[in-house]
């Protein structure tokens, strides 16, 4: 008697662990396919839901170009430009915008390098001005403003602007200035101004 109940207790106790290693069994299968059902939506919609979390939003910057400015212009006048962003920025966008002389001389340009703009939030253009002196030579020269280095802002085209600096024939006007009064025994200074910058004389 004792054995058959032996038997029996023991045939249940394997019965009762065969159930609870299937219902394990069930639930690391069900487990296993909820994990690849969440690997299959992140690879297959990064953009949205929970893979949208996961993907980095890398920022857009604005592109800036060089606007179209005057051809040409007459030595003693400054070379004006504007740097357009083609959307109102949302951060202090940096641009160099550099002097390639070709033809023409350092002191053509008065010995000016480069500009920077400085296109402020909720703008979208900056203008820089490159000034220019007249000199000796009665030959048109040429140069080339082009974009260089950028920060926030990626480059577009046009990012180069050929620029002719005509020879300006009329010599230059003075115009003199001096204080209205001065105290007795004081100097009086007299300032000479021209019409427009020389670099030679």
């Amino acid at each position: 008697m004792n054995g058959r109940a032996g038997g029996r207790s023991g045939s249940g106790r394997r019965e009762a662990d065969g159930r609870g290693s299937r219902r394990r069994s069930r639930s690391v299968a069900s487990g296993l396919l909820s994990l690849a059902l969440l690997v299959s939506v992140l690879v297959a919609a990064p953009t949205s839901g929970v893979g949208a979390q996961l993907e980095p939003q890398l920022p857009q910057y604005p592109t800036v170009t060089l606007a179209a400015g005057s051809p040409s212009v007459r030595e003693g006048d400054p070379i004006t430009v504007a740097v357009q962003a083609d959307q109102d920025v949302q951060h202090w966008v940096a641009a160099v915008v550099e002097v390639d002389h070709g033809t023409a001389e350092y002191a053509d340009t008065c010995n000016t390098l480069y500009a920077i703009a400085r296109i402020a939030p909720g703008e979208s253009a900056d203008v820089v001005t490159i000034p220019t002196c007249a000199d000796a030579d009665s030959d048109p020269e040429t140069l080339t403003l082009r974009l260089g280095q950028l920060s926030r802002a990626v480059m577009g085209t046009p990012s180069t602007l050929a620029v002719t600096i005509t020879e300006n024939t009329a010599p230059p006007t003075v115009t003199l200035s001096a204080p209205s009064e001065v105290e007795e025994g004081q100097p009086v200074t007299v300032t000479a101004t021209l019409s427009y910058a020389v670099s030679d004389f």
